[in-house]
C-alpha cells in the first residue's frame, strides 16, 4: 500500500502529461476510483467511500493508503508475465498506442518487461526499398 500524500503529486503530473486536456487536474479520483474494479483497495484510519467525492485534506488527515488487493498483489509477485498483461490491458483499454511506450517510461515500467514487439530486422531495410532509398517527404515537395 502507499500513501496518498506520497503519490499526490506524482498522480497529477500523469493526469496533466497524459491525460484529456481540463481545467484542472485532481489526483484523488483516480486514486479513489481504481478501487472500483476490484484489483486495488483503499485503507485509512476510518473507512472511505469511494463512490464520494472526497477532498484532498480528508484523506490527507484520514492517512488513505491504496494499493492491489492482496490476491492481486500475491499474483503479479509471482508471475512477472502478468505484470505485462496488466500493464497491456490497462494501455490498450485507456490510451492510444502512441502513448504506450512514453507511459511505460514515466512510471518506471522496464520495456522488456511490458512485452514490448521485436523489431524485425528487415523493417528498414524493406522501406528504404519501397521508396527507392529517397526521402519519402521530399517527394511531396
Amino acid at each position: 500500500m502507499i500513501a496518498y500524500s506520497e503519490v499526490k503529486e506524482n498522480l497529477k503530473h500523469l493526469l496533466m502529461e497524459f491525460g484529456p486536456p481540463r481545467r484542472s487536474y485532481v489526483s484523488r479520483y483516480p486514486f479513489l476510483r481504481l478501487s472500483n474494479d476490484g484489483s486495488w483497495e483503499i485503507t485509512g484510519k476510518n473507512k472511505i467511500d469511494t463512490k464520494r467525492d472526497w477532498s484532498d485534506n480528508i484523506l490527507l488527515v484520514n492517512d488513505t493508503h491504496g494499493g492491489f488487493t492482496e490476491e492481486v498483489y500475491s499474483l503479479l509477485s509471482k508471475d512477472r508475465r502478468l505484470i505485462r498483461e496488466f500493464a497491456n490491458i490497462i494501455l490498450e483499454q485507456n490510451f492510444p498506442e502512441t502513448m504506450h511506450e512514453d507511459i511505460l517510461n514515466e512510471v518506471g515500467l522496464d520495456l522488456d518487461l511490458a512485452g514490448k514487439p521485436s523489431r524485425n530486422p528487415q523493417f528498414r531495410e524493406r522501406i528504404l526499398m519501397a521508396y527507392e532509398y529517397k526521402c519519402a517527404s521530399a517527394a511531396l515537395m
